[in-house]
This record gives structure tokens, C-alpha cells and sequence, in this order.
């Protein structure tokens, strides 16, 4: 006869418990870039799949080089690549290379990197581009994309745009 009367009842601590998790489980992504000492120089709000590209001007050859990556919850996914040149350390030949308005392009590419260590100068002009809002990057940076919950300090600078 007991059994027949039970009626299930949450236990206050199991609540608690439940609204802990759901406060601190990740809600958002944030696309950072970090200085070597780990400040967080540039913070912005992603989705998956935002498009992010990063840009410099090669050290040898001097010309444009622009990698294309999308926005993956591990991190970035590297989509495409294109230069304006075939030497120093520029890939020569690849199964997906073609040549488009006298860059060379690969489109074919589905690599995931959960981080990208950077060196950025004056020199080269680096930078990455988010959103149609352009970044210069400068000095040894990583550039990695991370989820936040909603309370975090890094998802409130994400979505502040600072």
C-alpha cells in the first residue's frame, strides 16, 4: 500500500543542485585572441559556422595571404587558403589548388585547430576579420574559439564587443 501512495518529490538540494549546473554549463561561444602571458587582447561572440578570416603579407614573397576559417565548437575549421604566390613555404602543389583572378586557392580543406599560435607584426599586417570588423594582430598571440556560460566575464566581453 505504500508504493501505491508515493508521489515523487524533488528534494530541495537536487534542485539547488540542478540550477548550479545549468548556470555554470556553457552557453556561448567566444572567439579570443590571447597574448602570450594570456591576457585576452580581442573578444568577440561567435556561432557556429561565422566565417573568420586571417590575413598577412608573406615575410618572403611579399604577397597577400588569407586563410579562411569557420567557427566549429572545438574551435576553427581552416576552409580555404589563398596566395598570391607559390614559394617560401607556400604549398606548390595540392590535390584542391587552382589559380582564380592570378591567386592561388585551395577550397578543399577540412582541418579543425583547437588553437592557432600567431605571430604578428607591423611588417607583415596581420590581421583577423570577424563579423566585417577587422582586428590587427601584433606580437605572439593564440587565437582559439572557447565556450562560456552566460555569468563568465569572457562571455560579457564576448557580447560586449570589447
Amino acid at each position: 500500500m505504500g508504493l501505491l501512495n508515493w508521489k515523487p518529490r524533488a528534494h530541495p538540494c537536487a534542485l539547488l543542485a540542478l540550477c548550479i549546473v545549468l548556470w555554470l554549463w556553457p552557453r556561448g561561444l567566444v572567439l579570443e585572441v590571447r597574448a602570450a602571458d594570456g591576457a585576452v587582447q580581442y573578444a568577440r561572440q561567435v556561432s557556429v559556422d561565422d566565417v573568420v578570416e586571417l590575413s598577412h603579407v608573406h615575410s618572403v614573397e611579399q604577397t597577400l595571404v588569407v586563410e579562411r576559417f569557420t567557427v566549429v565548437p572545438k574551435g576553427l575549421r581552416l576552409v580555404m587558403t589563398s596566395f598570391g604566390s607559390a614559394g617560401a613555404g607556400l604549398p606548390a602543389s595540392h590535390a584542391g589548388l587552382v589559380t582564380r583572378d592570378g591567386r592561388f586557392v585551395i577550397e578543399e580543406l577540412d582541418t579543425v585547430l583547437c588553437a592557432l599560435p600567431l605571430l604578428g607584426s607591423d611588417a607583415t599586417r596581420s590581421q583577423l576579420e570577424l563579423h566585417g570588423a577587422s582586428y590587427a594582430l601584433r606580437g605572439r598571440v593564440t587565437v582559439s574559439v572557447r565556450a562560456y556560460p552566460t555569468w563568465h566575464p569572457g562571455w560579457r566581453r564576448g557580447a560586449a564587443g570589447q
